[in-house]
């Protein structure tokens, strides 16, 4: 079995244009997979990464313990259990049982949010933000490029 690579990077204009042609003309996500309702589904993997992978979540002790505390009592309104869960410098993961996945991944969205907004502030980068539609509010087409301090949900049913 080959090895999934993220190839988006190395694609040129043109190449990026004909998949995300073919991805708007197939109403698919522009960027990510599909998030469907639970579908008989309670246990997800929900997780959530720095854009590139910058340890934005991590840039300071303080700052990574408000945003724990913050995403554990997200999880704690809108999760009937959190099982088990880590925050990372730059990413976290948390398995939790939801009853509805789409109302945690709308709070998410909401949490990352107001988090990339205050953490843009903090470290002075106030430009445009790209944002990839994961659980965050907006459509695609208002995305922009830039260089967000946010992270991005990403639900994996377990189960």
């Amino acid at each position: 079995m080959s090895t999934p690579r993220y190839l988006w990077r190395k694609l040129t204009n043109e190449q990026r244009g004909e998949i995300l042609a073919w991805r708007k003309d197939n109403a698919r996500p522009w960027h990510s997979p599909p998030h469907r309702p639970n579908f008989g589904h309670l246990h997800f993997l929900v997780s959530g990464a720095c854009y590139r992978h910058v340890p934005h979540i991590g840039f300071s002790l303080g700052r990574m313990d408000r945003f724990s505390v913050a995403l554990s009592e997200l999880f704690q309104q809108q999760a009937t259990r959190l099982i088990a869960w880590c925050v990372l410098p730059n990413h976290y993961h948390a398995l939790v049982e939801a009853p509805n996945i789409l109302k945690l991944l709308h709070e998410l969205g909401r949490l990352h949010g107001r988090t990339s907004h205050a953490w843009n502030g903090e470290e002075n980068t106030h430009h445009d933000i790209e944002r990839r539609g994961r659980g965050v509010r907006g459509t695609p087409d208002r995305l922009k490029p830039g260089t967000p301090n946010g992270t991005e949900p990403n639900p994996t049913p377990t189960g």
